[in-house]
């Protein structure tokens, strides 16, 4: 017995069936095993069975038949040795890599891609030279499609299940490896006929997608046992495209693209992108996504619903408006050729602009006031979701023309209506709060119903449509120059020739463990201190206590070396003796006390989240107009209500948070910040060795990282060294908005007394 029937004699004895399709719709238990709605079409009856003692299903609605690994393969999209890992966990089973390595059982896999070939080398011989294929020929001689064009597409006719199985078999294959194959979808050879090879984003063949030829048919398309509808076709060859993307509807028109030569075509299969399909564009570099579904009512519903769900991706959505007088892509290059098309491609309207036109084209046909109306609150309502200016603006103009109203009448209809759909949002929002809240506070959960109430908090303001900006005059210029605060100087006379630290931004202070990120803040706050008389700061430490902060700070400013290696515990131990014979530690702890009880040094150890950390900070500007900056130590400590798919994500959010709390309060915020271990002393800090960076370094206005050489020597060598009492510490200015950066200066490190100071 090998690895794969022992995991699943395993499962099958704790009945995983359960775990393993549990979130099928209508999952019922039946007398062989289980029924439920079948996750590869839209099924509203029950059509997909479970067996109760073998790893198997099985689609009655044609959609095909496997194990469990072909089942999580095609519904997870992953691959063989990732479906076989994830069920040996299951099972707590250890694959027995010495006896059956899983090159091994991948093999088996490409054994099943092998056919695949084999079979898509048969139908493409048997289109050209079977003589039961007249009638699939002249299918696609009516479409347009020449023989040349045929052979270029990899399309091919399926003759019948017995011939293909006898062929297969003539080839050497297993009937085990034929039956997994896929290939004997109920239909296939008998009602679809045209077969369209399917192959993953690699280029990997997984099956085959069939047509029929009888548009009286339906589905129109039948897909094997390792296809499903929704993944992006052809996406194989559109990742090597630089251009952009154009999404199709049909899987031929993508191939009769590729055929011609354009391989910037993938293919949703259906009129309406689904949440999968929407996964492949997330992770494209292309920004820039052209909607060119089919020109009927079907296929306008579809682009905006498929614009929807991309533009919340930060791509940049736009719509083929017009075939002139043809359905599709498919039939224009038959038309006119491919480089006609891609000329038309030149026409494209940004989403924006192209949902406006749709949206407005039945005012032509509004026969009552009650019909515009109607159509107007659509139109405005559009507008209000749309978050670019220069769009906003050329609709802006398009509704006060076609409506004859002033810009007044137009601001006074739009707040109004920004009131009564931010009050239906947070109605909506409230009502499941409540739900939600009501149930936590029953369980006695009082800690989880804070947090849920500040997520709930934070999404209602992410999710308010805001008022549109208005536009930056050359008055509103003038004024902004005038009221400019100069920012902070560092008081490291090299360092201030190329960066200060200006008010409403952030900056980051970056460095591996070690190096010196927080020793390199508190002697920047000092700086500060000393060169800003009238101003306070403060300083939020995640990492450390207050009192050991207290303590580092204090040992900077006394200057005192009781010794080398332990100087600050010794420096401690002399504080907790209460004598005079060290004055400069006496003045410095004098000196502190006088900066904390004036308020000018302000140091926080509480954990709070971000939004509680804004509120804090904002409060503290609000009642001390004096704030200097702002220092947090360090980001990568800070937490966030709410769930978030990842915490690079989180880290985003926490960014966007504090960039917000800067500008409101015109304040400099200089975040700490962790590098990754993969920064080492081979190469110097870059701006991608940010730990799970998120957008933070987007959002700084200043990066600096710190390079601490003596401390990579001694990580290297992994040797205790003798450590010398003062080293050279470099700065790093990966970023410097609209300043120098990838510029470098060396400070010095005096380490017994945590000094930073000029060479």
């Amino acid at each position: 017995m090998n690895d794969i029937d022992q995991i699943y004699e395993i499962l099958l004895g704790q009945d995983f069936q359960r775990e393993l399709f549990g979130d099928l719709k209508k999952l019922k238990k039946t007398n062989s095993g289980y029924i439920a709605c079948c996750p590869f079409h839209d099924d509203k009856t029950p059509s997909f069975s479970i067996d109760d003692e073998k790893p198997v299903w099985h689609c009655f609605a044609g959609c095909g038949n496997g194990n469990w690994i072909d089942y999580l393969t095609r519904k997870e999209g992953w691959s063989f040795r990732e479906a076989l890992e994830h069920l040996a966990t299951a099972a707590n089973y250890t694959l027995n890599t010495t006896t059956t390595p899983l090159s091994q059982l991948d093999s088996q896999q490409k054994i099943i891609e092998t056919v695949l070939e084999e079979a898509q080398n048969f139908f493409i011989h048997s289109l050209h030279n079977s003589n039961k294929a007249d009638k699939v020929r002249q299918y696609l001689s009516k479409r347009g499609y020449t023989p040349e064009i045929q052979s270029k597409m990899y399309i091919g006719y399926y003759p019948s299940q017995e011939v293909v199985k006898s062929h297969l078999i003539q080839k050497g294959f297993s009937n085990e490896a034929i039956q997994q194959s896929g290939l004997f979808t109920t239909g296939f050879g008998t009602t679809h006929t045209i077969t369209i090879p399917y192959r993953d984003s690699l280029g990997r063949m997984k099956g085959f997608i069939l047509r029929s030829i009888d548009e009286k048919i339906t589905p129109k398309y039948k897909f094997s046992s390792g296809t499903e509808k929704d993944t992006v076709f052809n996406a194989h060859k559109a990742k090597s495209s630089q251009q952009s993307i154009i999404i199709v509807e049909g899987f031929l028109d993508c191939l009769y693209a590729s055929a011609e030569g354009y391989d910037s075509l993938v293919g949703l299969g259906q009129t309406t992108i689904t949440d999968k399909q929407v996964e492949f564009f997330q992770k494209r570099e292309q920004v820039s996504i052209i909607i060119a579904l089919d020109d009927d009512d079907a296929g306008k519903k579809g682009t905006i619903a498929t614009a929807e769900k991309l533009l919340p991706h930060n791509k940049k959505v736009y719509v083929l408006d017009s075939y002139h007088g043809h359905k599709d892509p498919d039939e224009y290059i038959r038309a006119f050729g491919i480089e006609s098309f891609k000329k038309l491609l030149n026409t494209v309207l940004p989403y924006p602009l192209w949902k406006t036109k749709q949206l407005a084209e039945p005012l032509e046909q509004a026969s009552s006031a009650i019909q515009r109306d109607i159509i107007k609150h659509s139109l405005f309502t559009h507008y209000l979701t749309v978050t670019d200016s220069v769009y906003a603006s050329q609709i802006r103009n398009q509704l006060i023309t076609i409506f004859q109203i002033d810009n007044i009448q137009f601001d006074k209809e739009i707040e109004n209506l920004r009131i009564i759909t931010n009050r239906q949002q947070a109605q909506t929002i409230y009502k499941k709060a409540l739900t939600k809240g009501k149930d936590l506070l029953e369980n006695n959960s009082l800690e989880e119903l804070q947090e849920h109430l500040q997520s709930i908090t934070s999404l209602i303001r992410d999710t308010y449509i805001s008022p549109l900006p208005e536009p930056y005059t050359l008055s509103s210029f003038k004024k902004d120059l005038s009221e400019t605060v100069t920012g902070l100087q560092t008081g490291y006379k090299e360092l201030d020739e190329y960066i200060t630290l200006k008010p409403g931004t952030i900056s980051i202070i970056a460095g591996r463990p070690r190096h010196g990120k927080t020793t390199f803040m508190f002697n920047l706050i000092l700086n500060l201190i000393r060169n800003n008389e009238k101003k306070c700061f403060i300083f939020f430490t995640y990492e450390e206590s207050r009192k050991d902060i207290t303590l580092k700070i204090l040992t900077n400013i006394s200057e005192e070396t009781i010794s080398k290696r332990q100087n600050i515990n010794n420096i401690e131990n002399y504080l907790h003796g209460n004598n005079n014979s060290r004055p400069r530690i006496n003045m410095a702890f004098e000196t502190i006390g006088n900066l904390l009880n004036a308020g000018r040094l302000q140091i926080y150890d509480s954990s709070h989240t971000a939004d509680e950390l804004s509120t804090i900070i904002s409060t503290l500007c609000k009642n001390n107009s004096s704030i200097g900056a702002i220092f947090i130590d360090y980001i990568q400590k800070v937490k966030i209500a709410g769930k978030y798919q990842s915490r690079q994500i989180e880290l985003q959010k926490i960014s966007e948070r504090l960039l917000e709390c800067a500008k409101n309060n015109n304040v400099p915020i200089i975040l700490g910040a962790q590098l990754n271990r993969e920064a080492t002393s081979k190469s110097r800090p870059r701006l991608e060795n940010l730990r799970e960076s998120g957008d933070i370094e987007n959002d700084a206005n200043t990066v600096l990282a710190l390079y601490n050489e003596s401390v990579e020597q001694q990580e290297d060598t992994a040797t205790q060294q003798q450590e010398s009492e003062k080293i050279e510490l470099e700065i790093h200015i990966l970023k410097n908005r609209n300043g120098v950066s990838n510029k470098s200066i060396t400070l010095m490190f005096n380490r017994p007394i945590l000094k930073i100071s000029d060479k």
